[in-house]
């Protein structure tokens, strides 16, 4: 039996994977066909290391990665069912799940998706024909959720592994950036406008581009308020976090900036006063300041002053309108709801357009209704028990703003993608008190006692 205490991310394992994602993106962009060969490349990996019994914090971090390229693979126009990342996340974690359960696993998670099974009924009686386009895309999203939650429920993660994790997720979100960046130099004149830009955006959607790119920055910054990293480390996280936010910025989606902001801000009260006071920290964050103050200004100038007016505006570009449409059918259908997908079908037939919910909450009421209601509180209860139960650590914070990310993800985009589905299932992951160690500290530490799971000491693994 050893100890395995972890090293946390290296500055030439990051760069260098970084550099080789930028590459990939670009690739990804030139030929759907990349892109198709990388979502099954990940795909496999992800089972092998399944079935040749690696340890459940690797495959924690192949999801993390798997998360972090849905976005890629649809930007790339890969031949895929537009779920796939979500079905790949929630096979391989189901399958690590079920092939060995090690304690009791949360029910909150497993009552929530079931509450939602009933509407499939209803749907099958009105539209029989779409039904199952309609539970595709409408009950994906919450089965990873749940799926996420029991796996992660299994596992334990130190600082140190926490790091890696979120380290993973930001690689593809690297080849995001550069695909779009390559996209925005090939492409020739651009227009900016009021709305989002697809051309910024890699000639895909804006708002998932933006929120993906805006996520990946939420968590460079958090991992340069970890005090156990080099200098130039440091540097390197402030500058990658201040291109993935220039280039949300640059495709006209207020969305991903936004998520940022907010999730930053609930994680930052939560980080110690010792990192925050830091010198280093000081630095980095008057660093991080400059640097994103001239990169505003530059795009300010290549927008011709759009930037500015699009980022004034406070126009919720429909949501609201649908979310008032979803609780307008949820009046008429209050018990069992309409069935899942039925909203849209609602909208059409009331002379709108076919438009899918863009705010999970109303979704839930319009077309599950009390059983919708329920399975919304279930959600927010396992939302807030994960935050209120953590100890005071690298965790906690990464936890929070990941949470409130989710959280105001799934009030804007719904369940379109997987990664709402990994950060709230991520809460459920249970903490170790293992400390990040420098390689010097690591010569001079001596021997740990390991501790009974859920003391706070160590985590022993053979």
């Amino acid at each position: 039996m050893a100890v395995q205490t972890g090293r946390g991310v290296r500055l030439g394992w990051f760069v260098g994977l970084i550099a080789l994602h930028g590459v990939l993106g670009i690739l990804c962009k030139e030929s759907r066909w990349v892109g198709f060969a990388h979502a099954l490349g990940t795909l496999a990996f992800g089972l092998f290391l399944v079935f040749a019994g690696r340890p459940r914090h690797q495959i924690a971090y192949w999801a993390a990665y798997a998360v972090g390229a849905e976005v890629l693979w649809r930007l790339s126009r890969a031949p895929l069912p537009w779920e796939y990342g979500k079905y790949a996340v929630s096979l391989v974690l189901l399958t690590t799940f079920v092939r060995g359960v090690k304690r009791g696993f949360p029910w909150i998670p497993a009552v929530y998706f079931v509450l939602l099974l009933p509407a499939v009924a209803q749907t099958m009686c009105g539209a029989p024909k779409l039904t199952k386009d309609f539970i595709s895309f409408n009950l994906s999203g919450p089965f990873c959720m749940a799926v996420c939650a029991l796996f992660f429920s299994q596992l334990e993660l130190d600082s140190a592994r926490l790091q890696r994790l979120t380290s993973w997720l930001v690689f593809p979100v690297a080849s995001i950036a550069a695909a779009a960046l390559f996209n925005l130099g090939t492409a020739g004149s651009i227009e900016f406008g009021s709305g989002s830009n697809k051309v910024a955006s890699g000639g895909f959607g804006p708002n998932q581009v933006s929120a993906i790119l805006g996520l990946g920055a939420l968590y460079l910054v958090l991992m340069a308020l970890s005090l156990r990293l080099g200098n130039r480390l440091r540097v390197v996280f402030v500058l990658i976090a201040v291109w993935f936010c220039a280039h949300a910025a640059l495709s006209f989606s207020r969305t991903g900036l936004y998520l940022f902001g907010a999730g930053l801000l609930a994680a930052t009260p939560f980080v110690s006063l010792r990192r925050l006071l830091h010198p280093l920290t000081i630095v980095a964050a008057c660093l991080a300041i400059i640097a994103g103050v001239g990169a505003w200004t530059h795009l300010e100038r290549f927008t011709g002053g759009k930037l500015g007016e699009r980022f004034a505006d406070v126009n919720t570009t429909g949501r609201d309108q649908i979310a008032r449409q979803d609780l307008d059918l949820w009046r008429k259908n209050m018990v069992f709801g309409a069935g899942i997908g039925m909203s849209m079908l609602e909208r059409d037939e009331a002379g709108g357009e076919q438009i899918a919910a863009h705010t999970e909450y109303t979704r839930l009421l319009a077309e599950h209704g009390l059983l919708g209601v329920l399975a919304l509180v279930l959600l927010m209860v396992a939302a807030a028990l994960n935050v209120l139960r953590r100890r005071p650590s690298y965790a906690k914070p990464v936890i929070i703003a990941g949470t409130v990310w989710a959280i105001l993800y799934l009030a804007v985009s719904g369940m379109r993608a997987a990664a709402p589905a990994l950060l709230i299932g991520l809460g459920f992951a249970q903490a170790s008190a293992l400390p990040i160690l420098t390689p010097r500290r690591r010569r001079r530490a001596g021997p740990v006692v390991s501790s009974p799971v859920g003391s706070g000491s160590a985590v022993v693994e053979s």
